[in-house]
């Protein structure tokens, strides 16, 4: 079964609102945003933000807001799905705010149980090597990429968009004015999910969707479990009319009662049928039949008594390894099995009487 969740992770929101997270509807979609903040020269910096289509938005469970920088989105489903959406500070940034930001990430990511699907999108602002990864643009891991391979090792991870081999112009995901490309923005997801994995790569020109990055999809096959339990049916105990004559008298004049008053002249051959059927198994006319347990032959008490001359018996055997000793343990198994069949065949017998 296919599991779909269609979304769009705004990895670079820089809108600055008066609410922590707000909700917009946007021609049918719901986008949900965090707050930028501003820097002491004024600009506008953070802020992320993802996009839900109508189907997506019914199954949001939770939405938590950790930072501007990380906003993480549960949606109910068996099992349950987290999305994380992340912009890491550009590698320029000083040690001490990345730090603060992938400490802030590692305990967004421990909150989130263990069984959910976690999926973690975003811009990281960093360069993976083909040292840290099966199949990257960059040759070299810069610091904001070691930075999130340790996150990825620490948190049993992988990156999607680097696990399969692709051509390099579905790799590159930012452009920079000079016209260099770079691989920056990833989809990482628990490792225990890799198998599900189908498929990631930059899918898209930048210039389409208005911005300096392309977009990056990943799809995720899953094998759903089924919520609830089907009912067990019901087995009616129609032995019962074989030998009792005054039970078919009872049950020939219940099932007249039942089906002729609701007789209607314009139903058709199955309604009819269907309604024949419902007056002929009312649990009142043609009892439930009773689950019968299984009989638990080894309590039997000359199961036991044999089970236990065996145990006595081998103990002498293990203190002197004689011939008569041994045939004395022969003699005690045999007599067990023996034990099991007189307990197996009593209980044949009694079951034939009850018939």
């Amino acid at each position: 079964m296919a599991y779909n969740i269609d979304i769009l992770g705004i990895q670079k929101h820089r809108i600055v609102h008066k609410e922590p997270v707000r909700y917009e509807n946007i021609l049918g979609q719901t986008l949900i945003t965090t707050s930028a903040v501003r820097n002491r020269a004024g600009a506008a910096t953070g802020g992320v933000g993802i996009v839900l289509s109508s189907s997506t938005k019914s199954s949001l469970a939770s939405v938590t807001q950790y930072t501007d920088r990380i906003l993480a989105n549960n949606f109910q489903g068996n099992p349950a799905t987290t999305v994380i959406v992340t912009h890491c500070p550009t590698n320029m940034n000083n040690e001490e705010n990345i730090e603060a930001h992938y400490d802030n990430l590692r305990r967004a990511i421990d909150s989130i149980p263990a069984h959910n699907v976690l999926v973690i999108v975003g811009d990281f602002n960093g360069r993976v090597g083909t040292g840290d990864a099966n199949y990257t643009y960059h040759n070299t891991t810069n610091r904001n990429g070691k930075y999130m391979v340790d996150l990825v090792i620490d948190k049993n991870l992988i990156i999607a968009n680097t696990y399969f081999r692709k051509r390099n112009g579905k790799l590159w995901t930012y452009m920079s004015p000079t016209g260099s490309k770079y691989q920056l923005d990833y989809v990482l997801i628990r490792k225990k999910w890799k198998n599900s994995l189908l498929n990631a790569e930059a899918y898209s020109t930048f210039s389409s969707i208005g911005t300096d990055h392309r977009s990056v999809s990943a799809r995720i096959r899953l094998s759903l479990r089924k919520s609830k339990a089907l009912s067990r049916k019901k087995h009616y105990d129609w032995r019962v009319l074989c030998s009792n004559i005054k039970l078919q008298q009872q049950c020939t004049i219940e099932v007249r009662n039942r089906f002729q008053p609701l007789e209607d002249i314009n139903e058709n051959a199955t309604e009819r049928y269907e309604r024949f059927i419902s007056a002929t198994t009312e649990e009142k006319i043609i009892h439930v039949r009773k689950k019968i347990r299984k009989a638990c032959f080894s309590s039997d008490h000359r199961v036991t008594t044999a089970r236990q001359k065996i145990k006595k018996v081998y103990e002498t055997y293990q203190e002197s390894t004689t011939e008569d000793n041994r045939l004395s343990c022969d003699q005690a198994r045999s007599e067990l099995a023996g034990a099991y069949n007189q307990a197996i065949e009593d209980d044949l017998n009694i079951k034939l009487r009850e018939v």
